[in-house]
């Protein structure tokens, strides 16, 4: 996304203004840009092993993320992240197809009662 589009953008940045520890870096994937290691550790003024990091997006990114602050030596106590998928592309009717399925291996009978699934 681009400046314009980041989400809360605005309200992270007057936070920003009232707690000087607290930086902003916008990283714009519209330009065709990716975040790296690197912008990471030129964007702050400490040792990377002492940062606390708090994360929220796809897991892809996370697992990167993870991978490159292990290889920093960074503690992976000091990486915090929340976990969600309902955003992953998979939709709701595959996981419900799922757990008909599995309901219908394990209790063969009830397919005598659903002789055609409604999806």
């Amino acid at each position: 996304q681009n400046k314009a589009q980041a989400v809360h953008r605005v309200e992270l940045e007057q936070l920003a203004a009232q707690c000087p520890r607290l930086n902003i870096h916008l990283c714009d994937s519209s330009q065709g840009k990716r975040i790296t290691l690197n912008m990471i550790k030129e964007a702050i003024d400490f040792d990377l092993k002492k940062a606390s990091i708090s994360f929220c997006g796809p897991t892809k990114l996370r697992k990167t993320l993870q991978d490159w602050f292990k290889s920093e030596s960074v503690p992976a106590r000091r990486f915090h992240y929340e976990v969600f998928e309902i955003r992953s592309g998979i939709g709701i009717n595959p996981i419900i197809k799922w757990a008909v399925n599995l309901l219908l291996i394990r209790f063969p009978r009830i397919k005598q009662v659903w002789t055609k699934l409604p999806f």
